[in-house]
């Protein structure tokens, strides 16, 4: 099978692997038809380097078809639609039994000091394959894998691998009062759906905040209120006390992370980490790893005395520089860690019927297949426009394995379609490439996040493989360029 590898930093290649086979008897084997790229995989292209293996497979965010299962799973047939969460959990153990599926006990990396396995992230989780591939090894199939109905496309389901329960762990580990006012962070797909569920939530006051103009624009037409930090700059805090009374925010979720802009000290930290070997880099990491904390410390002045401070962007380092004064001080909660997934997927999957109110079908931005993801993840880590040339869907056959892409122009924001659209028929494949001035299929490049749908496949009876299709990816199209130093002032 074709997958997306590890090989460096800012090495990453579609390589000719080996198929996954059942090893167990609750194993299921699921051909991928949707998959997502997300800030979390650009950790692993920039910064979590000494953790991986070349070769490892990538990706943590899949959904597809039932291919093979093993003689022990029960609740799934061949053929059915499922949604696979990131992170492995065993759905019976005693953590499992009370919500905290990332600390699942079964799948717990002991030896390395971490929660439950995670699909495709590093040494740390498990190394377990990812799902940037044409297939997936998915074990505990009668209590992992989610279910879901035929019909509606990949894109309203997708977002239920990580997404959507990270943002509404967000939202409910923030738990701000519907009266209340909560800030959000970082305006890419997890700020953003962030957002749309606290409004969902009936939330009255919800601020977003981020420097990229296609995103505050996003946040917006959803009623959000927006503050951009290239015109607040330092002035961001007196701007969110406004908003809220003079307090500050009840409550406020930080949605960038460990790789913030403009934390010179974390970012060289960083880069000099990136030089050495990774039989020095690792320990280092684990004893002494700074992350840039400009998101991290900004949300610390935003929230109010005696609100809470949400943690859903990844932080890993050890030796963080924390405002322990401001937060002991600020009487400040703070809630964080790893989305569990199976815990929210009750209240997340009744929201997507036909009536969408979080707009899953229309979050997505763009459509790759998976021959292009190094590109994807260049253009994601580099900050650059991503051509409308990529947004192109493929029908492939059984013996077909490239998908058509049309030549077109940059484009940086939301397009209107305006070139050509070309088809082309080979032997055995059908393939439409939508490019500049594709009416059937539109361009959206404001970089939320995209989460893409590949080619659509049948489904062969038995334990026999449905016809292979080229997968895609998401990720937003541009990330802040820094995060203001907010000057230092007493707190309210």
């Amino acid at each position: 099978m074709r997958a997306l590898t590890w090989h460096g930093k800012r090495d990453v290649r579609v390589d000719t692997v080996p198929d996954p086979t059942i090893k167990d008897p609750t194993d299921v084997i699921v051909q991928i038809t949707s998959t997502g790229l997300c800030g979390s995989d650009l950790h692993l292209y920039e910064v979590m380097g000494p953790f991986l293996g070349e070769g490892d497979i990538l990706g943590h965010e899949p959904m597809g078809i039932v291919a093979e299962k093993g003689a022990g799973v029960t609740s799934l047939e061949v053929g059915d639609r499922v949604v696979v969460p990131f992170n492995l959990s065993c759905g019976t153990c005693w953590m499992c039994e009370r919500g905290l599926h990332s600390q699942c006990e079964t799948t717990q990396n002991r030896e390395q000091g971490m929660g439950a396995s995670l699909f495709g992230y590093t040494k740390l989780y498990g190394q377990v394959p990812g799902g940037q591939a044409e297939y997936l090894r998915v074990p505990f199939g009668d209590r992992l894998p989610i279910k879901v109905p035929e019909g509606p496309p990949d894109d309203r389901f997708v977002l239920l691998s990580d997404v959507l329960p990270t943002a509404w762990q967000a939202v409910a580990y923030a738990d701000p009062p519907r009266d209340g006012s909560l800030v959000v962070l970082g305006l890419g797909p997890i700020g953003d759906m962030a957002c749309r569920i606290a409004r969902h939530r009936g939330i009255e006051n919800v601020v977003g905040i981020d420097l990229v103009p296609e995103r505050l624009a996003r946040a917006k037409a959803r009623g959000v209120t927006t503050i951009d930090l290239q015109d607040a700059g330092d002035d961001v805090v007196d701007a969110v006390r406004t908003l809220t009374g003079g307090r500050g925010a009840d409550a406020v979720i930080d949605a960038v992370g460990m790789e913030a802009h403009g934390s010179p000290i974390g970012s060289i930290a960083h880069r000099l980490v990136g030089l050495l070997p990774d039989t020095l880099a690792a320990p280092l990491m684990r004893t002494a790893g700074v992350d840039r904390m400009a998101a991290f410390d900004l949300a610390v002045q935003l929230v109010r005395r005696g609100g809470t401070v949400s943690l859903s962007g990844v932080y890993g380092g050890t030796a963080d520089p924390i405002p322990l004064l401001n937060l002991f001080d600020k009487q400040i909660q703070l809630r964080m860690g790893q989305a569990n997934v199976h815990r929210w997927v009750p209240d997340i999957l009744p929201l997507l019927g036909d009536d969408d109110p979080l707009g899953t079908e229309g979050f997505a931005t763009h459509h790759v297949p998976l021959e292009s993801a190094p590109e994807a993840y260049a253009m994601f880590q580099e900050n650059r426009p991503w051509s409308c040339s990529w947004a192109c869907s493929a029908t492939v056959s059984r013996r077909s394995s490239t998908s058509c892409v049309g030549p077109s122009a940059c484009c940086r924001t939301s397009c209107t379609p305006c070139c050509r659209s070309c088809a082309t028929s080979r032997a055995r494949s059908t393939r439409r490439c939508s490019t500049r001035r594709a009416s059937a299929r539109r361009c959206a490049s404001s970089p939320s996040g995209s989460t893409l749908r590949c080619g659509s496949a049948t489904t062969a009876g038995g334990s026999v493989r449905p016809p292979r299709a080229p997968c895609t990816s998401r990720w937003p199209t541009r990330w802040p360029r820094r995060w203001p130093r907010t000057r230092s002032r007493p707190a309210r």
